[in-house]
This record gives structure tokens, C-alpha cells and sequence, in this order.
């Protein structure tokens, strides 16, 4: 499913000011492109009148027949000529909710556009869509379990997992979600939450708005957070990778938007590919997870049949097992994290490869000084997304409103 999708669309060249250094200036105010003002600080003249001073574009929010679309003319920057940003969840948009959608971009981008040009008519002459880019897109699937209780220990699994350059990022706010990549990457980031917990603090908050009086807010709990919405997102733990324009750049793929729309057609499992390749690292992780032992001693046996030597002497020698067996007693006592900072670099990967060859995942390893004995989270029961079941039976994407030719001729 495209979960959300961030698009810039620049200003024609005809509406600029260009200096000597390259740098564009939009002509005119703000309010002439139809965006309201705002000034980041007032100046007070000598004769006591008020002048604001470095006005801006605040962010807005244009209404739709459910969610909003967020916009902001960003009208002078060191790094682009002045555009307008607009972002949104397309099934938001189009449904009221994005516990399941469509992957269409040129769908997505459609209504967005169209609600931007119908809100604010007086920017469309102004804007090129020709040039428009995406800045990020997001991509979201979803597994099921036979319980919704589990998920707790599973996210808490998950949020210790890491691989390579793919690292955990801690967020209290959220105990329902793992996290993977910081809010300031430029590439990636990723994350897997529990999505029914996230769909009851939505639906109270616009309770409370239709008991204010808002007749959209009372609609969406009407019709849209249905008992049959809740029954289906009881279950369902969210993969959701947030994927930037430079990382699709480095793969080689579009930014542009209408490059990426013809990509899209022509490449139907587009979205699909890019999501696996997202969470390939930690999938990863995952693999040969089972315990290949029942006891300490079982595991020790392991270890000298694997890696066990004879000496010039023609003796056994248990040295490099016995030396794994104390690392894996060290990682179960304090944890790997804290087990990295006591070795050397090269001891430490070498011990941890010795038990990752015995076949003790690193994931679970990452894990184990947190759980109890025999307190196992089957994690590959979890982690299996099934894209024949993403959405009910005779589900089908709401289609934009609006016409795509006619969006792009505004």
C-alpha cells in the first residue's frame, strides 16, 4: 500500500527573480500565490507601529471528504527555487483510513494535486507539475498473528534487532513500535507497529471533535471506523518503510513525479520490490532464529564439533569452543551491546560469528539477556506478510475524484 507520498512542485520560471549566484526569489507577497502569511518576529518603529518582520508560509491544512492534505509554499531556500510542498496519506484522503489501500501513484497524486488546485486556484497557473518531485514515499504492509496479545513482546523483540547499518532507534513515546533509521536519514527509515492501538487514539480524537460540533469528524466515526475497520486491525502488525528521493535516486529510479507514475505502470510491483528491498537487512536477521540446543551442555557439544582442532601433538583442542561458550554465557548475562564494549573489535566478530555459524541467529542473540529461559518469540511466524490477504475480500481502491489530464492542464 502507498501510505503517504510527499510532492514539490516548483514555481515556473516566469514567477521568479534569479541573482548572480543562481538563487531564485518568488515576485510578489505570499498571499498574491493565495497562501496566508505569517512573520516570525515584529519589529516596533519609532513612531510605535508594529512591522512584521521575515514572513513565511505556514503549514496548512486543505480539507478533503475525510482527512486533510498538508501544504506549505516555501518561498525562498538556499538549496531550491521556491516551491509548494503538499503531503498526505492517499487512502486518507480517498477512504478515511489507511488500515488498508492502493499502491497507485499517479492516483494518489491526482487527488492531491486536484484538492491543492480546488482549494488554492489562483497558485495552479503558477506551479510547473511538469517539474514536480517526490520527496518521499511511504510503503506499508501488513502481517497478521492469531493473537493480539503477542504483539507487545514482538515489537519489544523487534526493537533490539539490529543489521549492518540498519540500527534500532529508541522512541518512548511509542511502546507499540519498533523503529529502525533516525528521523534525520536521508534514505530510509523503517518501522513496524501494532496498528489497532494507533486506530483507537485516531477514533477517540475525533469523537471528541464530532462532539464539538465537527460534522466531518462525526461522519468519519460513522461510517468510516467501522466495527468490521477494528475487527480487521486487531491483529495486524504494520511494516512501514519510508523511502526518500535520494535513496530512490541511488537505486537508479525516478524522483520526478510523472517519470515515477509512467515507472509505476510500466513496473506494476514496484512498490512491492521497494519495500522488500527496504526491509531486506532486518528480514535477515531472522533467519536460523530456532534454538539448535536444549541445554548449555547441548550447545557447548556444538561449539567443539564445529570448532574443534588437533594439535601438532595430535590432541584435541577445544580452545576457540570453550572460548564462544563463555561469550554466549556473557551475552545472556549482560547482553551483546554491553559485551561489544569489553572485547576488541576483532575477538568480539569472531566469537559472534562462531555462534551465528552454530546457528543462534544474531537477532536472537541481540534478545536474549532480555528474555527468560525457554521464552522464545517465534519471530518468523510473525514477520510473514501475506500480499494475497492485505485488504477484505472485494475490496477495490477508491479512484480519484479527479481527472488527471485536467489536473495537470490547471
Amino acid at each position: 500500500m502507498l501510505d503517504h507520498l510527499r510532492i514539490s512542485i516548483p514555481f515556473r520560471e516566469s514567477c521568479l527573480t534569479r541573482v548572480s549566484d543562481g538563487t531564485a526569489f518568488l515576485n510578489g507577497n505570499i498571499s498574491d500565490y493565495g497562501f496566508e502569511m505569517a512573520s516570525r518576529h515584529v519589529e516596533v518603529l519609532e513612531n510605535g507601529e508594529f512591522k512584521p518582520q521575515d514572513l513565511y508560509s505556514p503549514y496548512d491544512t486543505l480539507p478533503s471528504s475525510f482527512t486533510g492534505l498538508a501544504v506549505k509554499l516555501f518561498h525562498q531556500s538556499n538549496y531550491s527555487d521556491p516551491y509548494v510542498e503538499i503531503k498526505a496519506s492517499p487512502a486518507k484522503l480517498l477512504q478515511g483510513h489507511n488500515v488498508y489501500g492502493g499502491e497507485s501513484i499517479g492516483n494518489a497524486a491526482c487527488e492531491m494535486l486536484g484538492i491543492l488546485f480546488q482549494s488554492i486556484p489562483q497558485v495552479a497557473p503558477f506551479l510547473n507539475v511538469d517539474l514536480a518531485t517526490v520527496r518521499h514515499l511511504d510503503v506499508t504492509y501488513s502481517s497478521q498473528v492469531q493473537n493480539e496479545k503477542v504483539i507487545p513482546a514482538v515489537i519489544d523483540y523487534l526493537s533490539r534487532i539490529k543489521s549492518g547499518q540498519t540500527k534500532p532507534t529508541k522512541n518512548k513515546k511509542y511502546s507499540t513500535t519498533a523503529y529502525w533509521g533516525g528521523e534525520t536519514s536521508r534514505l530510509v527509515q523503517l518501522k513496524c507497529y501494532a496498528k489497532h492501538p494507533e486506530m483507537l487514539v485516531q477514533l477517540e480524537k475525533f469523537k471528541k471533535k464530532a462532539e464539538a460540533g465537527d460534522e466531518q469528524a462525526r461522519l468519519i466515526v460513522d461510517t468510516v471506523y467501522t466495527d468490521e475497520l477494528l475487527d480487521f486491525a486487531r491483529k495486524l502488525m504494520r511494516w512501514e518503510a519510508r523511502i526518500k528521493a535520494r535513496k530512490l535516486e541511488r537505486m537508479g529510479l525516478p524522483v520526478g513525479l510523472l517519470d515515477l507514475i509512467k515507472y509505476q505502470e510500466a513496473n506494476p510491483n514496484f512498490l512491492r520490490d521497494l519495500w522488500f528491498q527496504s526491509f531486506n537487512p532486518i528480514f535477515e536477521t531472522f533467519k536460523g532464529q530456532a534454538m539448535p540446543y536444549a541445554t548449555d551442555n547441548d550447545l557447548h557439544e556444538l561449539l567443539k564439533r564445529k570448532l574443534g582442532t588437533i594439535t601438532k601433538a595430535g590432541r584435541p583442542s577445544y580452545t576457540r569452543a570453550n572460548n564462544a561458550m563463555n561469550f554466549f554465557h556473557l551475552v545472556r548475562d549482560v547482553g551483546l551491546d554491553v559485551v561489544k564494549d569489553r572485547y576488541s573489535s576483532s575477538t568480539y566478530y569472531d566469537n559472534l560469528k562462531h555462534l551465528t555459524d552454530a546457528g543462534l541467529s544474531k537477532a536472537w542473540l541481540e534478545n536474549l539477556h532480555a528474555k527468560r529461559k525457554g521464552d522464545i518469540v517465534p519471530l518468523v511466524n510473525f514477520t510473514h506478510v501475506d500480499f494475497a490477504h492485505q485488504f477484505p475480500v472485494g475490496y477495490e481502491p477508491p479512484i480519484s475524484q479527479f481527472n488527471l489530464a485536467n489536473v495537470l492542464a490547471a
